[in-house]
């Protein structure tokens, strides 16, 4: 069927490109109350103590993760600048901070420059650095961590003990001794660690949930394969079912999907590559750390403002 015999009136495309020239911009709604925005920092895959490979070994992991959230309160200072001021900072742990010494592949015990002491004494001092950093600069930090599978106690590559008897939450628990000893420096800091394998927050109004990751199977994208175990986890009722927002670690590069009609977002890793994945597949992906902005604030999508620190 030929246009002109459409049963409708055609748009008056003249008409419209006038509207286009002569419309003024829309200025920005006032609100009767501040809009709710925190910004979430992702601490993910550091692998602490993983060796030398591609981008180097555990020193330039620690350059790249200091790099990366020394420019947090310039990102704080950033968006007030552009009228999107944060009311909170999350430092959210997805796991992984450690590489462990052996048990999670074959080979790591020859792969590894540091032993499990060392490792989680430099994820301590790295937890601490952050808060470090942003404390003070917003009425609240939270800091939280969902547990990876580095991070697993086990024996002959099988973990042997419970899911939250692992070295990324335990690394986040004794940080939190440490600022819970401080309370005039540490006030306005309180520390959520995950009771099971995942974690759901009400951020700025919005419910996020966090998890590592690899309980979603081991083949197929990474993309399709979490967004099918979440919605086992909708049809199942279990606390994430709730969720606007999943976020996830593990697969060390970053996604963002909204083919389900909520937001995933995979965050990009630390550390320095992984030759045996570049080896297989000939993929790589760069260091980064990255932050969002979440809340109302926000729109219907309930996130914004989305940065990689790329070290």
């Amino acid at each position: 069927m030929r246009a002109r015999e459409l049963d409708y009136d055609r748009p008056d495309v003249d008409a419209l490109c006038r509207l286009i020239e002569r419309r003024k911009p829309v200025k920005a709604p006032q609100s009767a109350s501040q809009p709710l925005r925190a910004l979430v920092c992702l601490i993910a895959d550091w692998q602490l103590g993983k060796a030398g490979e591609a981008n180097g070994g555990t020193p330039e992991t620690i350059q790249r993760i200091c790099q990366a959230l020394d420019l947090i309160p310039a990102r704080i200072r950033e968006l007030k600048r552009a009228g999107r001021p944060v009311e909170s900072v999350y430092l959210v742990g997805l796991g992984d901070l450690v590489e462990q010494c052996s048990g999670h592949y074959p080979g790591q015990t020859f792969n590894v420059d540091l032993d499990r002491r060392e490792q989680l004494r430099l994820a301590r001092r790295l937890i601490l650095r952050a808060v470090d950093n942003i404390i003070g600069l917003t009425p609240r930090t939270i800091l939280a961590a969902v547990p990876g599978n580095h991070g697993e106690n086990r024996l002959n590559g099988k973990a042997f003990t419970r899911t939250t008897d692992n070295d990324d939450l335990a690394v986040v628990e004794q940080v939190a001794e440490i600022l819970a000893a401080n309370p005039d420096r540490y006030e306005s800091c309180t520390t959520v660690l995950a009771t099971g394998n995942n974690l759901v927050l009400d951020i700025a109004g919005i419910p996020v949930a966090f998890a590592h990751g690899h309980k979603a199977g081991a083949s197929g994208h990474p993309a399709a394969k979490l967004e099918n175990w979440w919605k086992g986890q909708v049809m199942g009722r279990q606390p994430i079912a709730d969720a606007d927002i999943l976020i996830t670690g593990h697969y060390h590069h970053f996604i963002c999907s909204e083919t389900t009609g909520r937001t995933f977002i995979q965050a990009p890793a630390m550390d320095g590559g992984s030759a045996w994945w570049t080896d297989m597949s000939g993929q790589n992906s760069p260091a980064g750390m990255l932050t969002l902005g979440i809340g109302t604030g926000y729109g219907p999508r309930g996130w914004g403002d989305l940065h990689i620190h790329s070290a």
